[in-house]
């Protein structure tokens, strides 16, 4: 299964060269996917593989996070 490492350092950037990371988020690509287009639950959000504080003003893509958990 392929994985993806989300960095974001203290500014918010994601990827930030050169910075300690605040947070890393680990995910498979479909993971992401779904977290960026608003097919899941802040709970959801909350319960993915964070390293740091979770930073879930990123998936504010399409507004808000859904109120209710979406399961696929």
């Amino acid at each position: 299964m392929l994985f993806r490492s989300v960095v974001l350092g203290g500014d918010g950037d994601t990827n930030a060269e050169g910075s300690d990371p605040t947070t890393t988020l680990r995910v498979s690509a479909f993971e992401l996917l779904r977290a960026l287009g608003g097919r899941r639950s802040v709970d959801q959000l909350r319960g993915l593989d964070w390293t740091g504080p979770p930073r879930l003003e990123i998936f504010a893509l399409f507004g808000t996070p859904r109120a209710t958990d979406l399961v696929e």
